[in-house]
């Protein structure tokens, strides 16, 4: 962000800077959310088919999982806010959504 800014070129630059930051931003707690509703339909699996003894540990690793996914998805949604790219945007919204659906059903 800390980028000359006092003519038109120096600005657009700048934004484009700011916009390229915001999209890697977005990329990273995306694949966290991703990450997230794959290991939780493995606990699921786990849990299913694992040592009875071994509940409590997959019971935490689903809250763990739980935590990560919901803090990584308010990260996307605040940066998606200032992304100028909306189609982009908008790709990862709906991206969101499903992601959400996906992991509610992994845990029911």
């Amino acid at each position: 962000i800390r980028q000359p800014k006092s003519s038109a070129a120096e600005r657009a630059a700048r934004k484009a800077a700011i916009q390229h930051a915001l999209t890697g931003a977005t990329e990273v707690p995306l694949g966290i959310m991703r990450a997230s509703v794959a290991a939780l339909r493995h606990a699921k699996a786990v849990a299913a088919h694992g040592h009875s003894a071994a509940a409590s540990d997959v019971g935490t690793a689903v809250a763990l999982l739980r935590a990560g996914f919901e803090g990584a998805r308010l990260n996307v949604r605040i940066n998606l806010d200032q992304l100028t790219d909306r189609a982009y945007a908008d790709r990862v919204a709906v991206e969101i959504d499903r992601l959400q659906h996906d992991a509610a059903k992994a845990i029911e």
